[in-house]
């Protein structure tokens, strides 16, 4: 599966491909830059159904994902939600988003809307 990704004032060091493209446990991981909400769109070549969106992450509170047919910003629906998010400690947090109708999805937005503090991190995404 090919895609690309883009996030609001991400340093340089760790791009947010990184999160999708990683063996387990690597060191690499998406860093926010301190402000909410936060916005990382991935834009897939193809279409594909999509079930749920897995993040791995740390200090995340809320957060939403809407989803697009196509690649217009415009037509984007909301497909999950999540308010008070597990706070996860010392481990990281695994936040688990199901879609209620599995839509076919040509570009996706993942929209961190609060967080525990002022910075949060990602360390791994699923998307089924």
């Amino acid at each position: 599966m090919s895609e690309d990704f883009v996030s609001q004032g991400y340093d340089p060091k760790s791009p947010p491909g990184d999160v999708f493209h990683k063996t387990k446990y690597n060191s690499r991981f998406y860093l926010s830059k301190g402000e909410f909400p936060q916005e990382i769109s991935i834009l897939f070549n193809t279409p594909k159904p999509v079930k749920s969106v897995t993040l791995e992450s740390q200090g995340i509170k809320k957060i939403a994902v809407h989803t697009s047919r196509d690649s217009h910003n415009d037509n984007y629906e909301v497909q999950a939600e999540q308010n008070d998010c597990p706070k996860g400690g010392n481990q990281h947090q695994n936040i688990k988003l199901n879609f209620p109708k599995s839509p076919t999805v040509k570009a996706m937005k993942i929209e961190l809307i609060e967080g525990y503090d002022d910075f949060f991190t990602i360390h791994g995404l699923d998307i089924e």
